[in-house]
């Protein structure tokens, strides 16, 4: 079974999405509004390339489409997409607004299509390895978790689009950046029962937030810290998940969590992984793809489907909510 997929946004991360299309997933189309980036998108892979999702959709065959566009369009690109009958990968975060990404949900889930979440981290050999030891009990309890993602994101970066920076189309430090730790936390650690948060704008001339801090409470009863700034200088500097449990400490640093830096366990012995990436994309969306190429050729539920996605943007949404009005938000979000 052939998969027929499109690419919709031609920006940086394209790049990782090109790369990883490969059997049984066939590109066949690309678009993107800006026709300097088509123009390369269509050189390069040597596919069509239209100038809205509409003509491309209208004109060609297709049964997946993959967003990678700014995340403020996502929600009304999936809705488009659904009404075509065609599904959706879309890149993280899946929305900005908490109704926009259940309205994808409730979309998908109407017209029959599927929605993926691209959470590429989560097929990282070390992040595997932590999840498996802590949800197969060998590390006990977990007590306490610590997630560190100290990141540099000069003006410069802001400056190259106007939706860089914008509520409503960008997000801030915890939302566009720290959100694939914060999904690793919860997937890792299990649900959050509730959050309190700090953000700031310190040294960016940007609306959303460059620094954030909040503490957070599991439904287990551990307790987690998550500290995030996209303020060091001059480069980036690490993200970090430390797991703090009844029978050990694993703690995983590198750039984007990609290496083991201590692992104590009783009775595991650290686990044997190749050399770690040092790209802040890590080197997962291919294991990605190929499991949404299982789900969709098989039937079976993909990793990271739409609700699986909604997870770690609600623990983001209640964050912001909780830094406006200066409380504690408990979760799951019900206003």
């Amino acid at each position: 079974m052939t998969i027929r997929i499109a690419v919709v946004g031609c920006g940086r991360v394209s790049a990782r999405h090109f790369a990883s299309i490969v059997e049984p997933f066939e590109l066949v189309a690309v678009c993107d509004i800006d026709s300097d980036a088509l123009a390369v998108a269509t050189r390069d892979n040597a596919v069509p390339g239209y100038a809205s999702l509409e003509s491309l959709l209208n004109e060609v065959q297709v049964d997946v489409v993959a967003l990678a566009t700014p995340t403020g369009l996502h929600s009304e690109q999936t809705v488009t997409c659904a009404r075509h009958g065609v599904h959706v990968i879309t890149e993280k975060p899946m929305a900005t607004r908490w109704s926009d990404a259940q309205r994808m949900v409730a979309e998908c889930e109407q017209r029959g299509t599927r929605l993926f979440v691209v959470k590429q981290h989560r097929f990282s050999p070390v992040v595997r390895a932590l999840h498996n030891v802590v949800e197969s009990g060998k590390m006990g309890r977990v007590y306490d978790v610590h997630l560190s993602v100290l990141w540099t994101r000069p003006q410069s970066y802001y400056d190259l689009a106007e939706w860089r920076g914008n509520y409503e189309m960008d997000g801030g430090a915890l939302m566009n950046q720290a959100i694939h730790y914060i999904d690793l936390v919860r997937w890792i650690v299990g649900p959050v029962d509730s959050v309190h948060a700090y953000t700031a704008t310190l040294a960016r001339r940007i609306e959303v937030e460059d620094t954030a801090a909040l503490s957070m409470k599991f439904r287990s009863g551990a307790l987690g810290t998550v500290n995030v700034t996209m303020l060091t200088t001059p480069t980036n500097f690490e993200a970090s998940l430390t797991v703090v449990a009844e029978k050990g400490l694993v703690r995983l640093g590198g750039l984007a969590c990609g290496r083991i830096e201590h692992w104590n366990v009783e009775g595991v012995a650290s686990p044997t992984v190749g050399e770690p990436s040092e790209s802040l994309y890590g080197d997962g969306h291919r294991d990605f793809y190929r499991d949404v190429g299982v789900a969709l050729t098989t039937g079976r539920p993909g990793l990271l489907e739409g609700a699986e996605g909604m997870k770690s943007l609600e623990i983001v949404v209640a964050a912001y909510r909780s830094a406006q009005e200066g409380r504690r938000m408990g979760l799951p979000i019900d206003w």
